[in-house]
C-alpha cells in the first residue's frame, strides 16, 4: 500500500469510504463504545485528516 503521503486524491477517499464502511459494520455488531468500533474510527479520523491537509485550503476572510 503507498504511504497516505503519496495517494491520489481519489484513492484517498476511496479509503476514507472503504474505512467508514468498515467502522459502520464493526459498530453495528459490536456497539459503539466497543474498542475496535473506537480504533476503526481513529483510523478514519487520521485518513480524513490526511485529506484535508493534502487537498482542501483554508480560507482567511478578513
Amino acid at each position: 500500500m503507498l504511504k497516505l503521503e503519496a495517494m491520489k486524491e481519489n484513492d484517498l477517499m476511496a479509503s476514507i469510504s472503504k474505512k467508514r464502511k468498515e467502522m459502520l459494520e464493526v459498530a453495528k455488531l459490536r456497539g459503539l463504545v466497543n474498542h475496535e468500533t473506537v480504533r476503526q474510527s481513529h483510523e478514519l479520523d487520521n485518513l480524513i485528516v490526511v485529506y484535508q491537509k493534502r487537498f482542501t485550503t483554508i480560507c482567511n476572510f478578513k
